[in-house]
């Protein structure tokens, strides 16, 4: 499976599908989804409300699935490891020199010159 881009839209749809996770029959229509983004204030065109549906009821179904699983068994994890506050020691070790680490880049009086990213 891809990995798929998510946007603010993203944590809208999860809330939603968990408030409609009653195992209703009812499928999630078009108008759900302008409900939904308009409670998300996201404007979504009109070509992608249809498959916005479709994915929304998918991941409905797909949670119903997950929720209707004995997990009574399954111990609650709230870490994968057992390791707890893991720190190393601070030591000074070799690392570039400034004239290295500017080597390949464009410099201005011993810094990184980067292009500006606000409008002044």
């Amino acid at each position: 499976m891809r990995a798929q881009k998510t946007g603010p839209f993203a944590g809208f749809v999860f809330v939603f599908v968990l408030r409609h996770m009653e195992k209703s029959t009812k499928k999630i229509t078009v108008e759900d989804i302008k409900a939904l983004a308009t409670l998300a204030n996201i404007p979504v065109p009109e070509s992608h409300l249809e498959s916005l549906a479709s994915s929304v009821e998918s991941i409905i179904r797909h949670m119903e699935k997950i929720m209707a699983l004995d997990l009574g068994a399954v111990p609650e994890t709230a870490r994968v490891t057992e390791e707890v506050n893991v720190w190393r020691e601070d030591t000074v070790e070799p690392s570039l020199s400034q004239n290295v680490a500017l080597r390949n880049g464009v410099s201005h009086e011993g810094y990184f010159d980067t292009p500006a990213i606000f409008e002044t």
